[in-house]
This record gives structure tokens, sequence and C-alpha cells, in this order.
């Protein structure tokens, strides 16, 4: 992979959480502190990334050890129509 792609696809597995800032910099080829620097101009904060997907996974690990079935986040449109059909319900009770 040349640099250019290497950096991109760090700062993207970055924004994700998926990595960590040093395993960014070593993959790179390039200084934690220069990580930092590439994270502030692209608008990342790896930590609160990072954070969050240890929160989902602790979530995902702790139903499936207390023996519910794995159940995968709902996306924005199956939010949305979750609170339209309650919202109807509730209508509908009164």
């Amino acid at each position: 992979m040349t640099d250019d792609l290497t950096r991109a696809v760090g700062l993207e597995l970055l924004r994700r959480g998926e990595i960590t800032m040093a395993e960014a910099a070593e993959m790179a080829g390039v200084s934690r502190q220069a990580i930092y620097k590439m994270c502030q101009r692209a608008g990342i904060d790896p930590v609160k990334a990072r954070r969050a997907l240890v929160e989902r996974r602790t979530v995902q690990v702790t139903r499936v050890l207390a023996g519910k079935p794995y159940q995968a986040p709902m996306s924005k449109r199956q939010k949305r129509a979750m609170a339209g059909r309650l919202t109807q319900s509730k209508a509908g009770a009164e």
C-alpha cells in the first residue's frame, strides 16, 4: 500500500474506533502526535469513537452471557418505524 492509502485506511479505522492511535501510528509509520494532528484536521475524535465501540461490544457480550440472543443495533430507519408504531399504539389506547 502507498503511504497515502495506508494513512487513509488508518484514519478510517480510527474514525470507526477499530484501532487505537498507537496502532494507527505504527501502521502509517509516523508518531502518535502526527496521528493526533491528522485526526484534528480530519475532525475525528478517536477516543470517543473507541469508547463507543467498546461500549457497543460490551452490551453485546453482556446480552450473550445473560443467555439472551444476539441482537444487532437498530438502524435509524428501524428506530423511526418503532417510534411510529409506539405513538400509534398509544393513540389507539386512549
